[in-house]
């Protein structure tokens, strides 16, 4: 939804004629279909048969590489993306992906104690540069790529919410620190990428869902909103 000056922005996560504008028009229903991009051609029928969009995980580890734009992978579905003029899709799970490669982190489901749920909060407080550097890294590259006005959606940070909980070593994060952060981050995309689209990761586990989500959508730029896993 647009915003209207004085007002805080308006988000809507169904977009159907059930659910009216700030004018009261309803707005109409839209589906959108897409493929995974893995290596290889993986996708590229999907794409050819008229997929809407092409998705792909930032961060994934190669030797020449490391976490950052892999010319051959990324840069490899960008091209199939203009091709078919497709949209792109990225799952931004990129401060997880640099703490499993360069701290040696696992996701939370993983059974140890060196995990994100313990030491995640710790590794974004040390490696904050980092995070946002990487974040504009990805995003200079792909401007390169698709043009600064390319419409890329950018599913961030899945499981967003556990760097704030209790587990955390010295703390979880506190939610202001994290709206900062988060508006740090979109920032460093918006630099290269000023027309792309922003999605915030929903944590159904959350109990009070208003309480968490507010201050984000009220301070930071989120154009839609996903769930992830």
């Amino acid at each position: 939804m647009g915003k209207r000056a004085g007002q805080p922005r308006r988000h809507s996560l169904s977009g159907c004629a059930d659910s009216p504008d700030a004018e009261g028009a309803a707005l109409p229903c839209d589906f959108k279909f897409g493929a995974t991009y893995t290596k290889g051609d993986a996708g590229l029928g999907s794409v050819e048969g008229g997929a809407d969009y092409l998705a792909v995980w930032l961060g994934t580890y190669s030797k020449k590489f490391g976490t950052g734009f892999n010319r051959y992978h990324h840069g490899h579905m960008l091209d199939r993306v203009k091709r078919f003029n497709a949209t792109a899709v990225f799952y931004a799970y990129l401060i997880a992906m640099l703490a499993r490669h360069t701290q040696g982190l696992h996701d939370c489901d993983v059974k140890g104690a060196h995990s994100l749920c313990v030491h995640g909060a710790d590794f974004i407080r040390r490696k904050e540069a980092l995070i946002l550097d990487t974040y504009e890294h990805y995003a200079n590259e792909t401007a390169k790529r698709l043009g600064d006005d390319a419409q890329v959606i950018w599913l961030m940070e899945p499981d967003w919410h556990q760097y704030s909980a209790p587990t955390q070593r010295g703390g979880g994060l506190r939610q202001r620190t994290m709206v900062t952060l988060f508006g740090r981050m979109v920032a460093r995309i918006k630099r290269h990428l000023p027309k792309a689209k922003i999605s915030f990761d929903i944590s159904p586990w959350v109990n009070d869902q208003e309480a968490w989500l507010r201050p984000f959508l009220e301070r930071c730029e989120i154009d839609y909103m996903h769930t992830s896993g």
